[in-house]
């Protein structure tokens, strides 16, 4: 399994007013599946949320709630482990955003080669 500092998160969800899910429990969860399907390491989960109050779905007419869910990871993973991400993390967000109108997510590989930070990658 691959262990590189990675990913980056980030949630980002329609503002309406209502209670929102507890969130920490949610990045918890998220960071446990990425751990237990990508070993990716705990430390290495990088969660932000990010939520929207300006915004139009559709024709803006019912219902507009939504949740989407970015994950950025470092290129290499076989496609049958970002499927069974995006797939699992899917679930998750329906289990914390139940009554959510539209929920996504998206994977997005990083070239190691164009991803720069300090301490560098090794």
């Amino acid at each position: 399994m691959i262990s590189t500092p990675m990913p980056h998160i980030t949630l980002q969800y329609k503002e309406k007013g209502e209670k929102v899910p507890e969130l920490k429990s949610f990045f918890q969860d998220l960071h446990t599946l990425l751990h237990e399907t990508a070993g990716i390491a705990y430390e290495h989960c990088k969660s932000r949320l990010i939520p929207v109050s300006n915004h139009l779905v559709g024709d803006g007419q019912g219902d507009q709630s939504f949740v989407h869910l970015e994950i950025r990871l470092i290129e290499g993973r076989p496609l049958e482990i970002k499927q069974k991400i995006g797939n699992q993390s899917v679930a998750l967000l329906k289990q914390y955003f139940a009554t959510t109108g539209q929920i996504s997510v998206e994977l997005i590989e990083m070239q190691k080669s164009l991803y720069f930070k300090h301490p560098p990658l090794s």
